[in-house]
C-alpha cells in the first residue's frame, strides 16, 4: 500500500505489469485508500512502539508509461500526501460527509446505484466519514512533532466530521 501512493497523493487501487499502477475500471476513484494508509501507519507505530519507520525513505512504486521510476519520499511524507488528497481532492459533500467517489470500503457499491455518474459526483460515505473521524486524530498525533500545522488541520477536519 505504501508504494502505491503517487507523488501527487493519489492512491492507486492496484498495480499490474512491472509497477504500472491502475485503479481498475469500476473503482477508478476510490476514496478510502488514504484513510486506510493513515490507519495502518498509526497501528504499526502503536503496536511496535517504534516511530522510526516514519523516516524511512522509499521509492514510489508506480512507474510512468516510459518505465522510469518517480522520485522517493519518507513514509511520513506519504501520510502528508494522503492528507490533502482526502481533504481537498476527495473532500466532503452537501451533508459534510466524505465523498464516496467510485466507492468506499464496499467496492461494488457504485454498481448498485441507478445513476453511477450522479453517485460519483454527489454520493457521500458514512463509513469513510466515521473512519476519518477516528483515524485522523491518531495520524495527527504521529505527525504533530514535525508538522504541527497539518496535525491541527487533521484534528479540526475530523472534529467537523463528528
Amino acid at each position: 500500500m505504501m508504494r502505491m501512493i503517487s507523488s501527487s497523493g493519489v492512491m492507486h487501487y492496484a498495480h499490474c505489469g512491472r509497477g504500472m499502477c491502475t485503479s481498475g475500471g469500476i473503482h477508478a476513484a476510490p476514496t478510502d485508500l488514504g484513510l486506510f494508509l493513515m490507519w495502518a501507519l498509526t497501528e504499526c507505530a502503536w503496536a511496535t512502539g517504534d516511530e522510526a519507520f516514519l523516516d524511512a525513505v522509499m521509492p514510489f512504486w508506480c512507474r510512468r508509461a516510459g518505465g522510469e521510476q518517480v522520485h522517493s519520499s519518507t513514509v511520513r511524507q506519504r501520510a502528508l500526501l494522503a492528507w490533502p488528497d482526502l481533504a481537498e481532492r476527495i473532500g466532503v459533500g452537501d451533508r459534510g460527509l466524505v465523498r464516496v467517489g467510485s466507492g468506499d470500503w464496499s467496492d461494488p457499491i457504485s454498481a448498485m446505484v441507478p445513476d453511477r455518474a450522479q453517485f460519483r459526483r454527489r454520493g457521500e460515505s458514512t463509513f469513510n466519514t466515521g473512519v476519518a473521524a477516528w483515524v485522523l486524530p491518531r495520524a495527527a498525533a504521529l505527525l504533530e512533532g514535525t508538522h504541527p500545522g497539518e496535525a491541527a488541520e487533521m484534528r479540526s477536519w475530523a472534529e467537523a466530521r463528528r
